[in-house]
């Protein structure tokens, strides 16, 4: 009995380990990553009816990133084009070259896809193809961004030119005044002549290390709205959602060209949006 006893309590400490931690603060939370706040779009369905060229928004950011706990912006992210999946945007902590340097820069990744001869690396910087999000490869760039007004861009290439008639697509992201980018990479992507889903999101997420709440530094991001083929495109809804396993430190307000500013810092009420099925949600357009 009392072996048995030993075996069960040596099991039970095991599933203990790889359990879910509290993070330092007033949770218990997730372990990081921790999404503050997912933006979903919903456009119109027009955009279903075309060919997928590119899809481009504005980014505001203000007060300092680079003073935050490890930082993602994601403009752009589970952007459906047919089966494969994609999210792009900036990060203040990433490694962003061959030798392993972190620091500010871009990121771009499609999910579902190992083989290396489906991405190109920018002169200067790197990739990633792993499993440890599911199969996924990454391409990245350094580039010194902070607080400023940003033109953030996933444009496909005109003819299907990389492997197996795929079409390579790249993300950049410009200063707005300066009119200076910077180029993440490339990753080529199935089906030419798809067009995008019409539902995305965009994200403000803290990730890398484990931090005490009271850390995440005030922070304004602005998304939007989105323009797809270069053209303005309506936005049906845009819905704010926080799950109630982080910190619950964003709000999200209605711009009034029909962008979503998101704040970060501040700690809500959680008896402002009560929690539903893990999640609480703030309808912000119409």
């Amino acid at each position: 009995m009392m072996k048995r006893f030993v075996r069960l309590f040596a099991a039970f400490g095991l599933i203990l380990v790889f359990l879910p931690q509290p993070a330092a603060g007033e949770g218990p939370y997730r372990r990081l990553p921790w999404h503050l706040v997912d933006v979903y779009w919903t456009l119109d369905p027009s955009v279903e009816e075309q060919t997928f060229q590119e899809i481009t928004m504005d980014v505001t950011i203000e007060g300092d990133p680079l003073a935050s706990p490890p930082l993602f912006i994601s403009p752009i992210s589970v952007l459906r084009l047919g089966e494969a999946r994609a999210y792009a945007g900036l990060q203040t902590w990433v490694k962003h070259d061959p030798e392993g340097h972190r620091g500010p820069g871009l990121i771009f990744s499609r999910f579902g896809e190992r083989r290396l001869d489906r991405l190109r690396v920018a002169p200067g910087g790197t990739f990633e193809s792993a499993g440890y999000e599911g199969d996924f490869i990454s391409v990245r760039h350094g580039m010194p961004w902070g607080a400023g007004q940003y033109v953030a861009k996933l444009q496909s290439e005109p003819k299907p030119t990389a492997p197996d008639g795929e079409r390579w697509l790249t993300f950049q992201v410009c200063l707005k005044i300066e009119a200076s980018c910077g180029k993440a990479g490339d990753l080529a992507f199935p089906n030419p002549n798809v067009a995008m889903q019409r539902k995305f999101y965009s994200f403000v997420e803290i990730y890398d290390k484990l931090i005490d709440e009271s850390q995440i530094t005030p922070v304004t991001v602005t998304f939007g709205p989105p323009r797809v083929n270069g053209k303005p495109v309506n936005v049906v809804k845009a819905l704010a959602i926080y799950p109630a396993n982080v910190p619950f430190r964003a709000r999200s307000f209605r711009t009034s060209d029909g962008g979503v500013k998101v704040i970060i810092g501040e700690r809500r009420s959680p008896l402002e949006l009560p929690e539903q099925g893990g999640y609480r949600r703030e309808q912000v357009l119409p």
